[in-house]
């Protein structure tokens, strides 16, 4: 918490200002002008405004104004080397204005983070003022366990050169060990892997942009052919420069480390700015799927969207106005906001991510039962061309940059620990030449945490938008279309027409996600378009014994008359249409009588006048 302002003078300190980012007009330095009413602004959430104090200092206290109109929350760290980085204190739900802040430790470089502004308001910064003294340079203290260290820092090296002044990030430019050529290596002395060190957590870059041209890393004990503890493929992120992490074998007390390049693709250079040995954050226990809700009422279809994004990762705004803008603009009955795993504030570490605990707090101010749900999930990123996951859970998510999930089934085994989590394999027909695998080889437990696919006919027409949806049903996946926008704009719910349908009692998460995990689920590109399925009176996504025939009926209306209908299929093994049934006006029950059908599934498609259309999840036949 903030305190009042001392009374005894303390000399103010001074240095140089930058920041992630800032609008024309308000640069870093205005936080620091003294007499100046002008501010520091920058219009993305998770923004950082860093103060340099350019010597490291005894750093007493810091007064922050932010003069903002409404709730702005943030954070205080300070460091010494900008690698290791200490709290010391962070506003409440209600932000603040103003305080003086209480530090009392050596320190050279001042972050402030915020976290959120109310009302989609810039984020702001008034006036810093640091005050302490300055201090006699010291000898650098070892390395302590779990500590960021320089790759610079190195006793020696073989072919890695020094590369001066790197622009890592707005107003850091960092000395970095460089190399374009394998048989390379780093020694480092001295490193102190503390009780137990279990994982390398990195900063690297790869200058050619690509993704083929890839890196491989062995970590070795106290001698360049010693003990092998890792080993470590690097390749092409989304930019440049990533932090990623491997898993070491556990290793404590302190060793020489060498840092062997085995492979290094021609045309590739590698660079390495820190390392650092600590303990990987351990996964939530695992957890079966839960029990099956009652059926408590009469199943209403329920329309919104799955996945998304905000300015906590690559999209624009916050968790809260986009759920606003979803129930009020768009009209829909619920949002998923789905953030890049590989950008959270904590990428390895989901337990101290304010990211996803602020999500978690946005979707539970959003959400009212009856009216609208708000959820959350991840959406774990590839950029070895493998494709996109969404994970939906409140606790937990993986990140591809822990180069062990880089390896499909190690990511498969992981998830199919967790039975409530639900899971959705996204937009298979864009971002990654492997499309996600055709979904092969099939994995019974694998099967039984998949949920959700995406269709989308606007980008991909093939199959009337079903080929990638077909495929993993002809595969043996028990999976429900989707439909979703991928916002990364403020359009949730009003970028094109493309909708999910969700089967369910009442409008509650609880029941959304037992509908989700009962596969009670349709696609749909007319946003006014309900679809009720049935196969011998189950519902859609049941499971039922194959019997001698089969009674369709499908219930399908256009409330806002936009469209009529016209058609009403039935569809089985790839894709094929086994029965079908013209159909008039904006609301109509079909029923349909098929025999001598072998197919494992039956789903159905409903066609309207203007080209729109719904496919539900199947009934499965055993």
């Amino acid at each position: 918490m903030a305190r009042e302002a001392q009374s005894t003078i303390i000399p103010e300190l001074s240095g140089i200002a930058s920041a992630s980012s800032y609008l024309s007009g308000y640069a870093p330095a205005n936080a620091i002008d003294e007499g100046s009413p002008s501010l520091w602004k920058a219009p993305s959430y998770y923004a950082w405004w860093l103060y340099d104090l350019e010597a490291v200092c005894h750093l007493d206290s810091l007064f922050i104004d932010t003069a903002a109109e409404g709730t702005l929350c943030y954070y205080i760290e300070t460091s010494s080397d900008r690698l290791n980085w200490t709290l010391i204190g962070e506003t409440g739900g209600e932000g603040q204005e103003s305080g003086t802040w209480p530090v009392l430790r050596e320190a050279r470089f001042i972050r402030i983070t915020f976290t959120y502004a109310s009302s989609g308001q810039d984020v702001q910064l008034l006036s810093v003022r640091a005050y302490g003294w300055a201090m006699e340079p010291r000898v650098a203290e070892p390395h302590h366990a779990g500590d960021r260290f320089y790759a610079a820092s190195c006793s020696s090296g073989v072919g890695f050169i020094r590369e001066e002044s790197v622009g890592l990030e707005a107003g850091w430019k960092a000395t970095v060990m460089q190399s374009n050529t394998a048989g390379s290596a780093l020694r480092f002395d001295d490193i102190d892997f503390g009780e137990c060190s279990n994982q390398l957590r990195g900063s690297f870059g790869l200058l050619n942009p690509d993704r083929s041209l890839k890196v491989d890393l062995e970590i070795r004990l106290d001698a360049e052919d010693g003990r092998l503890i890792a080993t470590m493929q690097i390749f092409r992120q989304w930019i440049c420069w990533s932090e990623l992490a491997c898993d070491i074998e556990e290793t404590s007390g302190r060793h020489t480390v060498y840092l062997v390049v085995t492979r290094l693709d021609e045309g590739q250079t590698l660079q390495i700015c820190h390392l650092a040995f600590t303990t990987r954050t351990p996964l939530p226990q695992s957890r079966p799927v839960p029990l099956l809700l009652e059926d408590d009422g009469e199943l209403s279809p329920f329309i919104g969207l799955l996945h998304s994004h905000t300015g906590f990762s690559d999209g624009a705004n916050l968790p809260d106005y986009a759920y606003a803008y979803a129930r009020d603009v768009g009209g829909l009955d619920f949002l998923g906001i789905t953030e890049h795993s590989n950008l959270f504030d904590e990428p390895f570490d989901f337990q101290k991510s304010r990211k996803l605990k602020g999500l978690r707090e946005a979707a539970q101010r959003a959400t009212e039962e009856g009216r609208f749900v708000g959820l959350i999930g991840s959406e774990t990123t590839w950029y070895n061309q493998f494709g996109h996951m969404s994970i939906y859970s409140d606790d937990l998510y993986l990140n591809a940059y822990e180069v062990k999930y880089n390896t499909i089934s190690t990511y498969y085994e992981t998830i199919s620990r967790w039975g409530d989590v639900i899971n959705q394999w996204n937009h298979p027909w864009s971002c990654g030449v492997r499309h996600l695998d055709s979904f092969s080889p099939y994995d019974e437990k694998l099967d039984r945490v998949m949920h959700l696919l995406e269709v989308n006919p606007y980008e991909d027409p093939d199959q009337g938008g079903l080929i990638y949806y077909i495929k993993a049903l002809e595969m043996g996946y028990h999976v429900a279309p989707c439909g979703s926008q991928d916002n990364h704009k403020e359009d949730w719910g009003t970028q094109n027409n493309l909708r999910t349908g969700i089967l369910s009692p009442r409008l509650t998460k609880a029941h959304l996600l037992d509908a989700i995990r009962r596969r009670r689920v349709y696609f749909t590109c007319c946003p006014s378009l309900s679809v009720i399925y049935r196969l011998n009176g189950r519902v859609m996504g049941s499971r039922i014994a194959r019997p001698d025939h089969f009674a369709c009926s499908v219930q399908a209306e256009v409330s806002d008359r936009s469209a009529e209908l016209r058609l009403v299929e039935i569809l089985g093994s790839g894709g094929s249409v086994v029965a079908q049934k013209a159909v008039e006006g904006y609301r109509g029950a079909v029923t349909l009588s098929i025999t001598d059908c072998h197919a494992s599934y039956l789903f159905a498609r409903v066609q309207l006048s203007n080209g729109e259309f719904a496919v539900t999840s199947p009934v499965w036949i055993a």
